[in-house]
């Protein structure tokens, strides 16, 4: 059977659109999401987190980490794809600190 296309809010033509008010992930840092980092997207009204499976080229496969309240055709768990475009937050996994003292 072949997946539904969703239709999740662009985040980048609203920051193209209101730069000042609403900031979006650099392009640098949406091309360096990988496989266990978690992102925010938009469908429905409704903003929940996604902790990513794969990236292919600007599409992103993850499962919905947040129990959705609104309507949706997936839920808590559930895999979803969509775009780098519709991104608007990252949480990156294991990402290593500079400022982090070192010993006790």
């Amino acid at each position: 059977m072949k997946e539904k296309k969703l239709s999740f809010v662009d985040a980048q033509k609203i920051h193209r659109e209101d730069p000042m008010t609403f900031a979006v992930p650099s392009n640098e840092k949406l091309i360096a999401i990988k496989k266990d980092d978690c992102v925010k997207v938009v469908h429905n009204g409704e903003s929940f987190w996604v902790k990513v499976i794969k990236v292919r080229d600007d599409e992103v496969e993850g499962t919905v980490e947040n129990v959705v309240t609104l309507y949706h055709p997936f839920k808590y768990k559930d895999t979803i794809t969509f775009g780098l475009q519709n991104i608007y937050d990252i949480l990156v996994v294991n990402q290593k600190r500079s400022n982090q003292k070192k010993g006790g």
